[in-house]
């Protein structure tokens, strides 16, 4: 049985869908840099933890509270891949807003946008090189 392969034919229509991932990631990737520069790195501690199950396997997830260089306490809700209960976690929050927290560390923070922007400017070029080999 063959293998059905995603192409788009018309080399317009790929330049447009690889303009359109690529500016999302870039656009993912700028937001992540702005939260990044902005936030407040401290250590939180896991006070809550259960079962959560992704496509291929069952992880740890569970909550992390921290208390802001302020003083105000804060929780980040639904963490993924974390310690058990009573465990140090890393988190980077927003001063302005407790409510804006994320883990910290490298693959957790910079995963995501890094593998958008490598897969939009995969599809970019491509649609380029389809766009610029059908006008010529």
């Amino acid at each position: 049985m063959a293998r059905p392969s995603f192409e788009i034919k018309n080399p317009t229509g790929a330049l447009v869908f690889g303009s359109v991932v690529l500016l999302g990631a870039a656009w993912w990737m700028l937001v992540a840099v702005l939260f990044a520069v902005s936030a407040e790195r401290v250590t939180g501690q896991v006070t809550n933890t259960y079962s959560c199950r992704t496509r291929r396997r069952t992880s740890l997830c569970g909550d992390v509270s921290f208390t802001a260089r302020d003083g105000r306490q804060g929780v980040l809700r639904d963490a993924r891949g974390i310690g058990r209960t009573g465990s140090q976690e890393e988190v980077l929050y927003n001063p302005d807003n407790l409510d804006d927290v994320r883990q910290a560390g490298l693959f957790k923070m910079w995963a995501g946008p890094v593998i958008a922007m490598v897969l939009g400017g995969l599809f970019f070029g491509s649609g380029l090189q389809k766009f610029l080999r059908a006008r010529g």
